[in-house]
């Protein structure tokens, strides 16, 4: 509908197709950063601790676009959610020593392929 009468290769269908799809995924983040990351209450003792919370809230963002990215690219959101991943990935525990070295715990074959498929390093 957009492109129709117009002549330039600037505004072809698969780009305003693409411009749409980056604006869904703007919201759909911006969605899940006021509902799904924990910044339910705002209200703190100070106006740092706000800019704090807002500061980590957008690194957490940021990263979440990422993780969609690479599950996109390894055509993984086709059978995972991004909450089945972050599951999935929270099921890997480390301990900690008295002498301050970490044990990294087993980290199961379908772990090690979803960190694989994510172009993530291997843990060890």
């Amino acid at each position: 509908m957009l492109t129709q009468g117009r002549e330039t290769a600037a505004e072809t269908a698969e780009s305003v197709l693409g411009d749409y799809r980056a604006r869904d995924t703007a919201e759909k983040l911006f969605d899940a950063f006021k509902t799904e990351d924990g910044q339910y209450r705002l209200r703190t003792a100070s106006d740092p601790s706000v800019q704090g919370r807002f500061f980590l809230g957008f690194l957490t963002l940021i990263l979440r676009a990422e993780l969609e990215k690479r599950m996109h690219t390894a055509q993984l959101h086709r059978s995972m959610t991004t909450a089945n991943v972050f599951d999935e990935l929270a099921k890997i525990k480390a301990l900690r020593t008295r002498q301050g070295s970490r044990i990294l715990l087993e980290v199961s074959k379908k772990q090690r392929a979803l960190l694989s498929s994510l172009n993530l390093p291997c843990l060890a």
